[in-house]
């Protein structure tokens, strides 16, 4: 029989890019979202506001799911920062509510949570792993720093509920509004002659960057591992926003120093240590490896959603 797999937030860009990998491997996968996913080819979708509803609740109570991977929630700093009480409710309560219901009615199934390498913000070491201090600067942080205590509560109580330590992550799915997508549309418009120019922050800011599909894989594997834990997953690679303008520039035969404009009004309060993953445990007891390389990864996030 085939598996039967639940992801909240299918219609974000690593819900969609994790249903399409489960299904590619015969899973039977159920997607919960407040909007409609791109994918239509699911087992069945359900829609739902909240994962306190009655909605979300009977749905668990008519499938028994192996698997569940908590993605939905608001990911996006300042959004999350400046609605706090939002942020805290979406990002930690509902992921109680979610452990609850879930695990209550079935102590078989096997969870996945989506942290955030914001939990690391203060970090006072460079790379960091599953060991390093947890020190989040924002709200956005101390929410995923919760989701990391949730995980480690539950598994103390005996049940199977993993969390992922994620590192940026992107593909041709990324919402416009980050970076990387800003970044790349930017150069697209400029390169068409809608505009003139590009403004962003600290230039220097350096972040370590990936391929969602490689992380998705990586979820998958951290559930089908005998036991759960934390698991970071990050490329090992720290590169600064000129190093990612610079790549993306060249996609259309531009120098990214011509159109580039570092604009203290996008400035954010920088590390005192650059925020890079060390995924080592991952590699090791999970056999993960990431695949796709940074150059790869501009040409994936400039084609379109598909």
């Amino acid at each position: 029989m085939s598996k039967k797999a639940l992801i909240t937030g299918v219609s974000g860009q690593d819900g969609h890019l994790l249903a399409d990998y489960l299904l590619s491997l015969g899973y039977e996968v159920t997607g919960v979202s407040r909007s409609a996913p791109a994918i239509q080819h699911l087992a069945f979708t359900a829609f739902t506001e909240s994962i306190d509803s009655e909605e979300f609740t009977g749905l668990l109570a008519e499938v028994t799911f192996d698997e569940v991977y908590h993605l939905a929630g608001m990911s996006f700093v300042p959004e999350v920062n400046a609605n706090p009480g939002q942020a805290f409710q979406t990002n930690v309560v509902a992921t109680e509510q979610l452990l609850r219901a879930t695990l209550e009615n079935n102590n078989d199934c096997r969870v996945f949570l989506a942290s955030s390498a914001c939990v690391f913000g203060a970090a006072e070491v460079s790379p960091q792993d599953e060991s390093t201090s947890k020190r989040p600067r924002d709200i956005y942080g101390i929410t995923k720093e919760a989701v990391c205590s949730l995980g480690r509560i539950w598994r103390e109580k005996g049940h199977f509920v993993t969390v992922g330590i994620l590192y940026n992550h992107e593909s041709r799915l990324r919402n416009p509004d980050f970076l990387t997508k800003k970044i790349l549309l930017g150069a697209q418009a400029i390169k068409a002659g809608a505009a003139k120019e590009l403004k962003l922050g600290n230039l220097e800011t350096i972040r370590d960057w990936s391929y969602a599909g490689d992380f998705v894989k990586g979820f998958h594997l951290a559930l089908a591992h005998d036991l759960p834990d934390e698991f970071v997953f990050a490329s090992g690679q720290g590169r600064t926003v000129k190093d990612f303008c610079k790549g993306a520039f060249a996609l259309y035969d531009l120098d990214w120093s011509d159109w580039v404009v570092s604009s203290p009004e996008f400035f954010r309060e920088s590390e005192p240590f650059p925020m890079v993953g060390n995924a080592t445990k991952a590699k090791k007891i999970l056999g993960w490896e990431p695949e796709m390389t940074f150059p790869e990864l501009f040409q994936e996030i400039a084609q379109p959603p598909t």
